[in-house]
């Protein structure tokens, strides 16, 4: 933490009155950094977690609902969805978005799929909305959830080899 002690000069630092003052007006200071640190990481929104969200929230006309990494997802998706004029800045976005994505366009059946991991679910509904406000209106939106499945597969073989002998009598 941030002393005030030692901001004087050596010589003003060693009076005991200069001690007694900045010792009695040292928790002021401190509350007042933490809360100047408190305000600048609410100006942020992947560092917002009070203030600085609802605000956001506000001017975006978002719902104040779920957990603070939901809600600052939310904002970002608001804030970064322009229009994609090309596949390339569609990819880009999502994987800024959501991280791990396959999008798949069919444009033969003006389909847009778009597959990505479980940990991404809370925020699908809301990035659903933007992609409608993003793609074309005649294409048809496929959001999906990859889950992972660990399985194990047995195979076995029998093979029988018979000779036939004939005996005559």
């Amino acid at each position: 933490m941030r002393q005030l002690i030692d901001y004087l000069p050596p010589v003003m630092a060693e009076l005991l009155e200069m001690q007694g003052i900045t010792s009695a007006v040292q928790p002021q200071i401190d509350a007042l950094w933490n809360e100047t640190e408190y305000l600048l990481d609410e100006l942020y929104i992947p560092y917002a977690s009070g203030i600085g969200l609802k605000r956001w929230e506000k001017l975006l006309g978002l719902p104040s609902s779920g957990s603070i990494e939901k809600r600052r997802q939310e904002i970002l998706l608001v804030l970064q969805s322009r229009l994609p004029y090309t596949e390339t800045f569609l990819k880009d976005y999502l994987e800024e978005v959501l991280g791990d994505v396959i999008l798949t366009l069919d444009y033969g059946k003006y389909s847009v799929s778009i597959e990505t991991g479980e940990e991404n679910e809370e925020i699908l509904s809301s990035l659903s909305v933007q992609l409608r406000q993003i793609i074309p209106a005649n294409m048809t939106l496929f959001l999906a959830i990859m889950e992972e499945y660990l399985a194990w597969i047995y195979t076995g073989c029998l093979l029988q080899v018979a000779d036939t002998v004939e005996v005559r009598q």
